[in-house]
């Protein structure tokens, strides 16, 4: 039983320290409210404190990633732009070579459309160089963005779970040349009796492979798609022999690759089954042997075949396919000094192959203009300075003019347009003589360059565009001086030619890759010709699939990117919505925690001032 103190008042100091909780309650009560927040400090709640520190971090986190993701949805959106203007070059370019591949146009006709074309390459060019964003282009070479989309996550091989990768112009891009090639060989493979080798996609799975010429037929290595080679395969369906390819065409029109080669005296087809073997169809007999080429001299488009006979008759034989790989020959064409190499081209504009022969005895060349049907007028010769014994030789545009040059040892006769040609002149730019060859673009700038052969040496000649050439830095000697079958292919598939030959001393095949680089560029064209019209529709085709895919590629990542900011948006507002459990005030609960609060200050500071009244009572009692 509590007594009655004049010296202690401890129902005051009960009630004194009831009312100072009281204040403290109240005073966090105030800052609750006034902050808005449940935790204000660490001491009213450390385990909550830690959580929702750690959820605002996630939250702010997910924020940043959103903005990341738009960022890569705007750089998707810029060359998603690009591309369809692009698409758009490239429609009208379309449009341009299916007019100029038109038999109506002379090529003087032809200028203005190649003109605008180009002028449409150039902007194409400029367009693909200069898209950027940021500063990092977008469309000049394949670009792989890597997005941080999320939290660092990473699995136990260490890979960021939290980025995304865009990759922009992988189907955009093409690879372009430089001219030169690698010091050493990227195959090198022993063919046993093997006097020649060229390459094509003779399986039909997308990778060149490669077929060899030998003593009781065909070789067939499969490719691996790297410029390398399987192991040669068996011999196919060749009842006498082979020694020189001489053309690889689809001659029956069934979708597969088939080989015309030399045999000796005689000329032998084998038509390919699709799977790299092939069936032996029939000879073409020579009394003196020579070259065979094939060309569509009737324009019915199948590929016909046109044969010299160096030795013997001095002519060259022309036999029509009759459109299932078998052929009627027809009249032969005269030519005279004993013709070693043969060349079909549209030499006068008239959209009908003729015919050039090179007379290597008579140091000449023979033109004889073809009809469009299989037979061939004229014959005027032009003395090209051919040496007794040469090889070699090729027809092409080397001045850009649209009509067709010749070019032998290092001469070189500019062609008029009209099936005749200049005078012969020495080839600027080219040292060493020897045999020459045309190799259709070694540098991807559209323009006919030369490789001459000068013993065991290769030579490399970039065009100037005007018939001038620049040696280029690459010089390729062979094993051996004694060599057969250089031809120039897309070995890698990278769209650049690279170089293959064999050395029948060795039996040894070698294969060079040239050296390249991506580019966002158009490839190379020309409208200024029939055949070049033609062939400037499939490029066009090509590069208009190629943008296609890039605009599909581009619109799946647009919208996987914007399912990855809802996403995002939708983890930002559950973590936010998860850390304001924790960490914001219940207001109406403060509020009434704030009235009770209220209530007992004031009742409590009512009998703080009855309990101070205690020691008084004492005091009256002694007065009494």
């Amino acid at each position: 039983m509590a007594i009655l103190s004049i010296k202690s008042n401890s129902t005051a100091l009960a009630v004194q320290r009831r009312l100072n909780d009281g204040s403290t309650r109240l005073s966090r009560v105030y800052e609750r409210l006034s902050s808005g927040q449940r935790i204000n400090r660490a001491s009213d709640d450390a385990a909550g404190l830690a959580i929702a520190s750690s959820l605002k971090a996630d939250g702010r986190v997910y924020n940043q990633a959103i903005r990341n993701a738009n960022d890569g949805i705007s750089a998707l959106n810029i060359a998603e732009g690009a591309l369809s203007e692009l698409a758009g070059i490239v429609t009208r370019i379309k449009e341009l070579a299916e007019q100029s591949a038109n038999g109506v146009y002379r090529t003087e006709q032809r200028e203005p459309l190649n003109a605008e074309a180009q002028a449409l390459r150039d902007e194409y060019s400029r367009i693909a160089t200069t898209t950027s964003f940021n500063g990092i282009s977008l469309l000049a070479s394949r670009n792989t963005l890597s997005l941080q989309v999320d939290k660092n996550s990473y699995s136990d091989s260490g890979e960021n779970h939290g980025a995304l990768s865009i990759t922009i112009g992988s189907e955009f891009g093409v690879a372009v040349g430089d001219g030169t090639f690698e010091g050493t060989p990227s195959t090198s493979l022993a063919i046993a009796s093997t006097t020649d080798v060229d390459a094509a996609d003779f399986n039909g799975d997308g990778i060149v492979d490669l077929i060899g010429a030998q003593f009781g037929g065909l070789q067939f290595m499969a490719g691996n798609g790297d410029g390398t080679y399987q192991a040669a395969v068996g011999s196919n369906g060749d009842p006498g022999f082979a020694k020189a390819i001489q053309s690889i065409v689809d001659l029956n029109n069934d979708g597969n690759l088939d080989v015309v080669a030399g045999a000796g005296s005689e000329t032998a087809i084998y038509l390919g089954n699709g799977d790299g073997s092939f069936t032996f169809s029939e000879y073409f007999g020579l009394s003196g042997g020579g070259l065979t080429i094939t060309a569509d001299i009737n324009n019915d488009g199948f590929a016909d075949l046109l044969t010299s006979d160096e030795t013997n008759s001095q002519e060259v034989r022309v036999y029509l396919n009759d459109q299932d790989g078998t052929f009627t020959q027809l009249a032969s064409v005269s030519t005279g000094g004993s013709p070693n190499a043969i060349f079909a081209g549209d030499l006068n504009g008239d959209s009908y192959l003729d015919l050039v022969a090179r007379n290597v005895l008579d140091g000449d060349i023979s033109v004889h203009l073809g009809d469009g049907t299989g037979g061939f007028t004229g014959g005027l010769l032009y003395d090209v300075g051919l040496g007794g014994g040469s090889t070699g030789g090729t027809l092409a545009d080397f001045n850009n003019d649209g009509y067709l040059d010749y070019a032998d040892v290092n001469l070189i006769a500019l062609g008029n347009g009209n099936g005749t040609f200049g005078a012969s002149q020495a080839i600027a730019g080219l040292t060493g003589g020897g045999s020459i060859f045309a190799a259709p673009d070694l540098n991807s700038d559209g323009l006919t360059d030369l490789v001459t052969v000068n013993g065991s040496t290769f030579n490399f000649y970039l065009n100037n565009g005007d018939a001038t050439f620049t040696a280029s830095d690459t010089v390729i000697g062979a094993e051996t001086p004694i060599f057969r079958g250089l031809h120039m292919r897309d070995l890698d598939g990278d769209g650049v030619l690279d170089l293959i030959y064999q050395n029948t001393d060795a039996d040894q095949f070698s294969a060079f890759l040239a050296n390249s680089s991506i580019s966002g560029e158009l490839t190379p064209f020309s409208l200024l010709t029939q055949q070049d019209s033609r062939l400037a529709l499939d490029s066009m085709s090509d590069a208009l699939n190629a943008i296609s895919t890039e605009r599909a590629g581009i619109g799946a990542m647009q919208s996987r990117l914007s399912y990855a900011v809802r996403n995002l948006a939708s983890r930002s507002e559950n973590v936010e919505r998860a850390r304001s459990q924790i960490v914001d005030a219940d207001i109406a609960s403060e509020s009434a925690t704030l009235v009770k609060t209220n209530i007992l200050q004031q009742a409590g500071a009512a009998v703080l001032a009855q309990a101070n009244q205690i020691p008084a009572l004492a005091l009256s009692l002694l007065r009494a």
